[in-house]
């Protein structure tokens, strides 16, 4: 379930194609997965739920988005059960990496680089929701923030992988990193010294 996009009446349309490119790479990569249980993306809390369909469909390469990716304008609290853990760098607890990953995620959408220290937490403890960031990892910024391609890459095949009893999160993580690295060459990389995607 994302969450985060501005509210804006109409958002700007570099904003719009952000968050359109990193959904499209997350449902590219799930399409081309041989497993055939795909986790169900919610986008809510969108002021122009048309524009952002439009621009998916703009660069989505085939007629029709995928039946489990849906655009409402309707808030977070019109959807979520207390059963949802809001994945945040700020978050005071970890995930369990050795647990299976939460059923439910709120992903907030990071569109333009730039960080708003708290926002997440904040927002999970106005709803009374369960508030985690991922798993730490030695070499990893516990509190930096993703894109959110790569994290919705890394818990759909954590899921994946506990199902199937053929690894974990570190599995995951290590090959979301790797795909990241190859869709974002020039940008500065996630891990700077011990890195989990090299091993």
């Amino acid at each position: 379930m994302g969450y985060g996009l501005p509210r804006e009446e109409r958002p700007r349309k570099e904003r719009l194609n952000a968050i359109a490119k990193q959904l499209v790479n997350f449902l590219l990569w799930q399409d081309s997965a041989k497993n055939i249980s795909k986790a169900t993306i919610k986008v809510v809390a969108c002021p122009d739920p048309e524009a952002l369909l439009s621009r998916l469909l703009e660069i989505w390469p085939k007629d029709a988005l995928p039946d489990h990716i849906s655009v409402s304008e309707l808030s977070l609290e019109a959807f979520v059960n207390h059963q949802a853990v809001y994945l945040s760098p700020d978050a005071p607890r970890a995930l369990d990496p050795v647990e299976p990953p939460p059923r439910v995620m709120i992903v907030g959408m990071l569109i333009d680089r730039r960080v708003q220290p708290n926002r997440s937490r904040l927002r999970a403890e106005k709803m009374e929701l369960s508030l985690a960031r991922w798993p730490t990892l030695e070499g990893w910024d516990p509190q930096e923030p993703f894109n959110v391609d790569c994290i919705l890459e890394g818990m759909q095949q954590w899921h994946w992988n506990h199902k199937e009893g053929s690894g974990g999160f570190l599995e995951a993580a290590q090959q979301a990193l790797r795909h990241h690295r190859e869709r974002h060459p020039q940008r500065v990389q996630h891990i700077p010294t011990h890195s989990i995607v090299d091993q």
